[in-house]
C-alpha cells in the first residue's frame, strides 16, 4: 500500500457569486446584496448579469453600502 501525505495551502478560499437578475427582481436583489456584504466572506468578486439596459435601471435599488 502506498500512502501519499498532501499538504494543502493554508490559504482562505475565495468564491465568486453569480447573480441573474431581472427588472421585477430589482427590489429583492438589493436585500441579496446587503446580506452577501454583511455576512459573506471570501467574496473574491460579485458577478451581476442583467438585461441591456438593465444596469441603469439596477442603480436605483442600489444599496449605499455597496460600492
Amino acid at each position: 500500500m502506498v500512502k501519499r501525505t498532501f499538504k494543502f495551502n493554508k490559504m482562505k478560499p475565495t468564491i465568486d457569486i453569480f447573480i441573474k437578475s431581472h427588472k421585477p427582481d430589482y427590489k429583492f436583489l438589493q436585500y441579496c446584496l446587503q446580506s452577501i456584504a454583511k455576512y459573506a466572506t471570501g467574496v473574491n468578486k460579485i458577478i451581476l448579469v442583467v438585461p441591456i439596459g438593465g444596469a441603469v435601471e439596477f442603480l436605483k435599488y442600489r444599496p449605499e453600502s455597496l460600492p
